[in-house]
Order: structure tokens, then sequence, then C-alpha cells
């Protein structure tokens, strides 16, 4: 189950070219207590993964705020079966915590 819910938001990023990677908890994300799932993308991307996720027919965006001054927290609501699962996904370009950047996009990316 967790590997299409990882597909919904991970194969269409790549055919939009936004150059991405998923840091981690893609694989724990179909347990019922599981954290979120974090996201690096260039800062250039930014824009292109909150108009993605905004128009993805897979999911509903359902909430989304900004936290750590790069870094955005959107959360999904996804059908499955009678039940609504969330999907947390944090997005940053970045890797900072406190004020302080420990690694840029450029950086994870490689």
């Amino acid at each position: 189950m967790h590997s299409s819910k990882i597909s919904t938001i991970n194969n269409p990023l790549k055919k939009l070219s936004v150059k991405h990677a998923i840091l981690h908890n893609w694989y724990c994300i179909s347990e019922p207590d599981s954290s979120d799932i974090d996201i690096i993308v260039e800062p250039s991307d930014l824009h292109a993964l909150a108009k993605y996720l905004f128009e993805l027919n897979t999911a509903k965006l359902v909430n989304l705020w900004y936290h750590e001054r790069t870094c955005y927290y959107f959360v999904l609501a996804v059908e499955d079966g009678n039940n609504v699962r969330f999907i947390p996904i944090d997005a940053a370009t970045d890797y900072r915590r406190d004020g302080r950047i420990w690694f840029s996009a450029e950086e994870l990316l490689k």
C-alpha cells in the first residue's frame, strides 16, 4: 500500500522535472503513527511542487504551513477505501535548524 502512495507523489514529480529527493519515511507511510515524508527540492522548484500538490487528482491538499524559513509542511488527504488517510509532506529547500543551515539543496540532491 505504501508504494502506491509514494508513487502518487514521486512519479509525477519526475515527469515535471522537479529535482527532488525523498529523504526518509517513504517506507513507513502506511503505518498509522508514521511521521511525515521529508522531501528536499531546489529552491527554484518549490513553486512547481506546491502547484503539483495543490492540483493532484489522487489526493486533496487540506493544510499547508510555513516553518524554519525555507520549509513548507503540506498535508494531503487520500481516500483509502471507506477511510481517509493523511500524508504529511515536509518540503524544504535546505536543511536548517534554529537558524543554522546544515545542508543546502544542492548538497542534499547530490
